[in-house]
């Protein structure tokens, strides 16, 4: 639920910044799906995922089965009704990215792959998702604002370096899957480096973008202090054993990304 909650604060810090009029309908629709995209790709880990050994962060899932399902049902209502507010421009714009997310969860690869199990890959559809996201209140009219770009890159770059850490604790995990990622091809020191480069780039599009846009000078300084927490938290800790620990890190900042262009 968290999860869901940061996306709507996401979306709506997106209007705010594009000047956009809160649309509830696409908040509460970005929100519930991506509450059923999070579980389902629980879900489906769950499904492929060795019984005797399940990871931490499916166990609770597995523990509270009937509560799992019967919430989901009740978020899939409230997506339905959401939809069905949406005009077909939302609609047709949201196609693409629900597109690569459906190939990102769903196994319809061979050897029941899904996207997200392709070598690489991984972290570049999760922050193009979620960039993609952002940039999608300033897509409902005819023109585009002139700073799309430089603040769909500022959210990619972020969620490449937010993405990182999450390699970082399944690196072991993917080995076993012969699956290859920075995290398990690179020592953690160089991953951290790239991290700090991603968090650089994404400072220096937020800058620009707040220049352009004539935005208040707090915003790029709350970016920045959000930015030096998140980095520090990921050079301390690159690697936790506590599954709170990555829900904080991904709920959190997205929460907190938002709110800053809320604000």
């Amino acid at each position: 639920m968290h999860i869901a909650i940061s996306a709507a604060v996401y979306l709506a810090g997106a209007m705010h910044l594009f000047k956009i009029p809160l649309n509830a309908y696409l908040i509460g629709f970005i929100g519930c799906a991506t509450f059923l995209t999070y579980n389902l790709h629980r879900f489906i880990g769950l499904l492929k995922s060795d019984k005797k050994d399940v990871p931490e962060r499916f166990q609770y899932t597995l523990n509270h089965l009937t509560s799992f399902i019967t919430l989901n049902i009740l978020i899939l209502g409230q997506f339905i009704f959401c939809l069905e507010h949406l005009s077909w421009d939302n609609i047709f714009d949201l196609s693409l990215v629900g597109f690569i997310t459906a190939l990102y969860l769903l196994p319809v690869f061979p050897g029941f792959k899904r996207l997200r199990d392709i070598a690489w890959i991984k972290i570049f559809v999760i922050a193009l998702v979620w960039a993609y996201i952002f940039i999608l209140p300033d897509m409902e009219g005819d023109a585009y604002s002139n700073v799309i770009f430089y603040v769909f890159l500022m959210q990619f770059f972020f969620f490449l370096g937010l993405t990182l850490p999450f390699d970082i604790r399944d690196a072991s995990i993917d080995e076993g899957n012969q699956l290859k990622t920075l995290a398990n091809v690179l020592p953690i020191k160089k991953v951290i480096r790239i991290i700090e480069m991603c968090f650089l780039v994404s400072l220096i599009l937020c800058i620009v973008t707040t220049v352009i846009s004539k935005l208040p000078l707090y915003v790029p300084i709350l970016f920045a202090m959000m930015l030096a927490l998140l980095y520090f938290l990921v050079r301390k800790y690159p690697r936790s054993e506590y599954e709170m620990y990555y829900l904080g890190l991904l709920d959190g900042f997205i929460l907190i990304n938002g709110l800053i262009f809320l604000l």
